[in-house]
Parts: structure tokens; sequence; C-alpha cells
């Protein structure tokens, strides 16, 4: 942000739409989770419910420097390179993308989120066939 005026500030939503689209890649990659907290079908997104409860309350997340927790997990990710290229791929692809334009991605009829009904857990096996078949990529 301090380099591009553009650029918006990380949100609570764009923050999860991110993790959401990078799980669904994962999951088709390598049959397996990108992380072990639910994706929950909310009345106006899918939440991962761990994130959610973590930020409940803040939108804006990237005020000021990172914390140390911030840099511990990022430390985490950076040793496994498949992991850290996923996420600059998701970062790359997304960028450019509001939290409202990643939106209209999430809530497009047939995608996971509008196959669940609200406060149930999305089902990995809908992620998989929709990124799988590249509906919301």
């Amino acid at each position: 942000m301090a380099l591009d005026e553009n650029v918006e500030p990380l949100t609570q939503i764009k923050l999860i739409k991110l993790l959401y689209f990078a799980y669904g890649r994962y999951l088709v990659k390598t049959h397996n989770k990108l992380f072990t907290s639910s994706i929950v079908h909310s009345q106006y997104d899918p939440v991962i419910t761990e994130v959610h409860s973590k930020f409940k309350g803040l939108t804006v997340l990237d005020t000021g420097k990172p914390s140390k927790e911030a840099f511990d997990d990022y430390n985490l990710v950076s040793k496994d390179s498949d992991i850290s290229h996923l996420l600059r791929l998701v970062n790359e692809a997304y960028i450019n993308y509001s939290a409202s334009g990643l939106s209209q991605k999430t809530h497009q009829p047939g995608s996971p989120w509008s196959l669940t009904d609200d406060g149930r857990i999305i089902k990995d096996q809908l992620i998989f066939d929709t990124f799988s078949n590249g509906l919301e990529e």
C-alpha cells in the first residue's frame, strides 16, 4: 500500500475469500485440506470459522506493523515451498479484485456457498468439484 495508492487495505472478508480460493486449489492439487478450520455458509459469504473468530470486530487487518504472531505464521508457511507457491499464485490471480468482486465469484449459482444451507459446513466435495471444474477460478 505504501508503494501504490490504488492498493486496497486487506479486510477480513478479502482474507477469508483468498484463503477459500487457496483451500479449493490446494484440495484439487493434493486431495488434502490446506487447513483444518471449517468453512461455513454464512448469510453473506463462505466463512472460515477460526479466521472469523480471530478477527471478529475488525474490518481492516493491515493497519500497522505485522505482529510477532504474523511473522511466526509467515515463517511457518514459508518452510513449505508448495504452499508458499500456491499462496503467491492465489495472490497474483486475485490481487486486483475487491472483496465484493471476490464475492461475485463465490456467490455464483451452483457454487458451494449457494448449494449449502445457511449455518452449515460447506462440504469439501462441493469445493473440490467446483475448483476441479474451474468454476470459481
